[in-house]
């Protein structure tokens, strides 16, 4: 077949007429020129006249089905692109689609019946590029899309030569956040005529011809120099920030390469010289060069994590690895195949697969990159799964190294605009100060021992105090706030001297007489992924927080987004207020959850009015109510910074109190006890305070709930001893 390919050009195989037309109809609206088909005797005769850039194929057909005509379409010269279309079934649908893909056709997709003319229109614009060719070229060398061909082996020897091989980058990012993460390397083969050779054709042909090594070499030299140019400081001043010296770097590894340790020591040391730390550079393994011999995988795969290196499973779900294999070999991160990550908001099968890796690696605490990521809607799939990261033509293309850092400042800020916007929504800026936030940078100053502890929220220009402790200022230019700069990542920052941080040495809350020596942020994020601001705490003093404080500095964060997102009622009160009966067990309930989570004690104090009946009838209901309200402020006075003081119902109050063992339980109900006889002894003519007080604690281990501590306190309830 020659001539020219008419890349408007559809033909449509269906045997029920009204379903051809309709489709004909909606594709020429869009701009192409279609025929149909009833038959598939008629439908290869049409291919037979005129070149075809698209066919949508019925699978159920009079004279024979969908899958024998694209095993046929599979034989031609030239293929076709495919539209599958049936009513078949979903998981039906998929398979076709698996076949087709199999048998080396591009299928755009499946078109499942009944359709909108929104899903045909999409799946028609989703590819315009020419169909594959499998015509012959001289030198009997076979064709390749473009003017490019083939190559032998001296070809590619010339080419790694002459450095034809070049790298491109496409960027991976946070699918919460969409905070830049990394780059995935990509080589790419441009001959001297600007004819283009895929990697799927040079880099079989290097692994058989024995140049994987210099070709990755070839690779890599180039990768790190540039990885090394754009994580520099003198980058980081042009761009405005200091997110790309954090970036990690991936490459594909060759399984012939993984017995090479002359490789890797080479790789080692070319990292050194460049100041790369190995742990930013990924090496991904496809799942079934990793699970073809599990045992030889552990011992090399192992070797190179001593080394330093992360891992990733690459192509992840294609291959028929089993749990016990993954939990054995130790990979950092699991990277899902794009195929069923293009198919997961349309296929059932595919998104049950892409959900159950994301909950594997979740459960195995590995990093779950999504490939392949084209459209919003797949973006909001894998975002609500939980999914980590993501990279495809939704977030960017493979970039030329030069086009990198433009491509990142103004996507940063399209974000930044993106970011204020959300924040200003919110409601947030300028907010009035609620109890709900205080309790939680109370609890941080306690549990964290530090004097400072703020929820920070940043504006265009500066940055605003939602809650603080221990801090006079209300607010600071952006510029000098240490927060600024920890919204630029995901996660918490740490600076543990600020006099020898290269970025905060010279920030005026590094400087006077009680100068900022240590700061940790960990960002907190709108429901939508924005980040509006930090939970920090900070010091006088140098210091390092343990891996232990880490953890609790995030979790506190992410009760701060819990607030975050509670809606807050007419009165301006929130509907969980303490202060409220079923406020106090809602707020206590999730406060004992985070004590359980983070392996914390949790002590529950509770105190009940008796004889409030009694009271009630004869002094009065006012008289009751306001005994009432003693109580309560009693209970909260006896609270300490962090804890939960408040009504638990009508007649009893509790406290909740983080961090306490047995004696700091004691020495609350002491001061209790002390309150309430010091209340009796001042107001002799008033109704006497005679209350009841239980007490028990949940030590880390135990699967308690929080009901099961109130009932706990309840069963060791008895009157307080008050003097006569």
């Amino acid at each position: 077949m020659s001539g020219m390919i008419n890349t408007s050009s559809v033909v449509v195989l269906d045997d029920e007429r009204l379903v051809g037309q309709t489709i004909m109809r909606i594709a020429a609206a869009a701009g192409f020129q279609v025929r149909h088909a009833e038959t598939a005797t008629a439908f290869f005769a049409l291919l037979d006249e005129h070149p075809v850039d698209i066919v949508i194929v019925d699978l159920v057909l009079p004279d024979t089905d969908g899958v024998a005509v694209m095993e046929r379409l599979a034989e031609r010269p030239v293929r076709p692109h495919v539209i599958i279309s049936s009513g078949v079934g979903s998981r039906v649908l998929d398979a076709a689609r698996r076949v087709g893909s199999a048998r080396g056709l591009q299928v755009l997709g499946v078109l499942p019946k009944p359709f909108t003319p929104a899903m045909l229109r999409e799946l028609l614009l989703a590819d315009q590029s020419p169909p594959a060719s499998l015509e012959s070229a001289p030198s009997g060398r076979v064709a390749l899309p473009g003017s490019a061909v083939v190559p032998d082996k001296a070809t590619l020897a010339e080419a790694l030569e002459r450095g034809e091989i070049h790298v491109l980058y496409q960027p991976r990012v946070a699918c919460r956040t969409g905070t830049l993460e990394g780059f995935e390397a990509l080589a790419r083969w441009r001959q001297r005529d600007g004819g283009m050779i895929p990697p799927d054709v040079f880099v079989p042909l290097a692994e058989s011809e024995g140049l994987v090594e210099p070709l990755s070499r070839a690779v890599m030299e180039q990768a790190i120099d540039w990885f090394a140019r754009l994580r520099s400081a003198e980058t980081a001043t042009r761009v405005g920030q200091d997110t790309l010296r954090h970036c990690s770097l991936s490459v594909n590894i060759s399984a012939l390469l993984l017995d090479d340790n002359d490789f890797f020591d080479w790789l080692l040391a070319r990292s050194a010289e460049r100041g790369i730390d190995p742990e930013q550079l990924v090496l991904e393994i496809t799942e079934s060069v990793a699970m073809t011999d599990a045992e030889r995988s552990l011992a090399m795969l192992t070797r190179l994590r001593v080394r330093g290196f992360r891992l990733s499973i690459d192509d992840f779900g294609t291959g028929f690895s089993s749990m016990s294999q993954l939990v054995q070999l130790p990979f950092s991160e699991i990277k899902l195949d794009k195929s069923f990550v293009l198919q997961c908001t349309r296929s059932d099968e595919a998104a049950a697969a892409v959900r159950s890796i994301v909950e594997l690696g979740r459960n195995l605490e590995l990093n779950v990159v999504a490939e392949g990521v084209e459209t919003l809607e797949v973006h909001q799939y894998l975002r609500a799964l939980g999914c980590h990261t993501m990279q495809g033509y939704l977030v960017s293309g493979a970039l030329a190294p030069e086009a990198v850092e433009r491509w990142f400042v103004e996507r940063e800020h399209q974000r930044e605009v993106q970011r204020l916007e959300a924040l200003y929504r919110s409601g947030l800026l300028d907010s009035r100060y609620e109890a709900r936030f205080d309790r939680i940078t109370r609890l941080a100053r306690r549990l964290l021992g530090a004097p400072i502890s703020l929820i920070s929220v940043i504006d265009g220009l500066r940055q605003w105090f939602k809650s603080r402790q221990g801090m006079m200022q209300t607010q600071t230019p952006r510029s000098e706030a240490f927060c600024s700069v920890a919204i630029e990542g995901d996660g918490t920052l740490e600076v543990q001297d600020t006099f020898r941080h290269p970025l905060f040495a010279h920030y005026p809350a590094a400087q006077g007489d009680t100068p900022i020596r240590f700061y940790a942020g960990h960002v907190i994020t709108l429901a939508g992924g924005e980040k509006v601001g930090t939970l920090c705490v900070a010091d006088h003093t140098p210091r390092v927080l343990s891996p232990r404080e880490r953890q609790w500095l995030e979790a506190l964060a992410g009760l701060v987004e819990d607030e975050l997102q509670r809606a807050t009622g007419d009165t301006g009160r929130a509907p969980d207020d303490p202060r409220q009966p079923g406020g106090f067990r809602a707020r206590a309930a999730w406060l004992f959850d985070f004590c359980r989570r983070m392996q914390l004690p949790c002590g529950l104090l509770v105190a009940r009015i008796r004889d409030m009946g009694g009271i009630n009838h004869v002094h009065g209901r006012a008289k009751g109510d306001h005994l009432l309200d003693t109580l309560q402020q009693m209970v909260t006075e006896t609270a300490l910074y962090g804890d939960l003081a408040g009504r638990m119902r009508g007649r009893e109050m509790a406290l909740l109190i983080v961090n306490a063992d047995e004696a700091a339980l004691q020495r609350s109900r002491a001061a209790l006890v002390a309150a309430i006889d010091a209340h009796n002894r001042q107001h002799p003519d008033d109704p006497r305070l005679n209350c009841a007080l239980g007490e028990a604690i949940m030590v880390p281990g135990r699967a308690d709930v929080f009901e099961d501590l109130v009932a706990q306190a309840h069963q060791k309830a008895s009157p307080h001893d008050a003097p006569t």
